[in-house]
């Protein structure tokens, strides 16, 4: 199915009667095959303070879902800002949320490169996150390898020791963890 570049990058935002408390956002992000896409929501409200959803990992300024979150927000005026690492092309936008109404962003974010279909990977080699949130964290991102860091200026013994070191998921993407940083000056 061909698309023309305003379909691909049209947002539906539409408001709807709130059957839950207050005011929510409903965001659903999908690929070139309108499936769902997980990736990394920076969502702010019109101070410029950050609002994250609770029960998907989020650090500083932003959270990452499987392409599908709703949540609880004030009312209020707020920016968005979309990403999926460096292969997709970021979207951005703003909604007025009013009282107990559901704001609904629905759009489908664009594949501007495949390195995978070149032969190269994606990687970050330096992650400081619960190994519980990793798979999540790499899927939006779109990243093939990340080793966990998981001692710090210490020993290496003094991590408890896991009967798995290396997971496989998804077909082609991996992470290990008892991997550490050793940043200690002299």
């Amino acid at each position: 199915m061909i698309r023309s570049n305003l379909e691909i990058y049209s947002i539906a935002v539409s408001l709807v009667a709130s059957t839950g408390f207050g005011q929510s956002v409903r965001f659903s992000i999908t690929g070139d095959d309108e499936s769902p896409l997980p990736c990394r929501i920076h969502l702010a409200d019109e101070q410029g303070k950050s609002v994250k959803a609770t029960n998907v990992p989020s650090w500083d300024d932003h959270f990452v879902c499987d392409g599908q979150v709703n949540m609880d927000v004030p009312e209020g005026k707020y920016s968005w800002v979309i990403e999926r690492g460096p292969e997709y092309r970021p979207a951005s936008g703003t909604f007025q949320c009013a009282a107990d109404e559901t704001t609904s962003i629905a759009l489908q974010l664009k594949r501007i490169a495949s390195m995978r279909d070149e032969g190269w990977y994606c990687a970050d080699l330096h992650v400081h996150r619960p190994v519980s949130d990793i798979a999540l964290l790499m899927l939006a991102e779109d990243l093939d390898y990340a080793p966990v860091l998981q001692w710090w200026n210490q020993p290496a013994t003094a991590t408890k020791a896991e009967p798995t070191l290396d997971f496989r998921f998804d077909g082609h993407r991996r992470f290990t963890f008892l991997a550490g940083d050793d940043e200690r000056l002299g």
